[in-house]
């Protein structure tokens, strides 16, 4: 359709996971529109941002425990 550039209802091209919810909502998920600014003033490519969206919490819980008092007395 003219002057629609992202349709959730376009048949002939599937959208992925994300680009649905900022279709839904109208903006970006929060995390991601807090770092994307970021990364660009810093001049990190979007895609740490994007990474960092989708896997936050994961690299978290694996950093967390690395970083933790007891695993420097080793």
């Amino acid at each position: 359709m003219p002057g629609q550039f992202l349709s959730p209802d376009d048949p002939e091209f599937e959208l992925a996971k994300d680009a649905r919810q900022v279709c839904k909502t109208g903006g970006l998920p929060f995390l991601l529109s807090v770092l994307a600014p970021l990364n660009a003033r810093v001049g990190i490519p979007f895609s740490v941002a994007a990474y960092g969206n989708a896997h936050g919490i994961e690299t978290l819980f694996v950093i967390i425990p690395q970083l933790s008092p007891s695993s420097f007395r080793r």
